[in-house]
């Protein structure tokens, strides 16, 4: 196996009114590439640095909107061309079997979609998903 030496180029990032200290090591290739600490934004620093300041990593929030509107003119679409709110209710909970997959920890409300038996429980289950 090669080895191959890496220059830990990038300079510490604080002054005096720094009250974290965030310690890592070597930066990745993506993160010299960028010229910047945890450079690759999917970089699981991102998500910690986002739980512990109570925000919402970028990119996630950004997804979300984007599958919120194609769910909504999908909903709209459906209610339009099929006969009834259950026919259009079924091919949405067809939907969410896959759509689930992007929003983890939202088991409970992704339950409750499986379960609605009426388009209201339904839209009720999807804002708490969105929420």
């Amino acid at each position: 196996m090669k080895t191959e030496k890496v220059i830990h180029e990038f300079e510490p990032v604080f002054d005096a009114s720094s009250r974290v200290l965030m310690l890592g090591t070597m930066p990745s290739p993506k993160s010299r590439e960028a010229g910047f600490y945890y450079g690759h934004p999917r970089n699981r620093f991102w998500r910690v640095l986002a739980d512990v300041c109570g925000e919402e990593i970028p990119a996630a929030k950004q997804h979300r909107e984007i599958l919120w509107a194609f769910h909504q003119e999908l909903l709209e679409g459906y209610r339009e061309i099929m006969s009834g709110e259950q026919n259009a209710l079924f091919r949405m909970k067809e939907l969410w079997s896959y759509f689930g997959e992007s929003f983890p920890g939202k088991e409970r409300a992704l339950k409750k979609i499986r379960k609605a038996g009426n388009m209201a429980q339904f839209e009720a289950a999807v804002r708490e998903v969105f929420g």
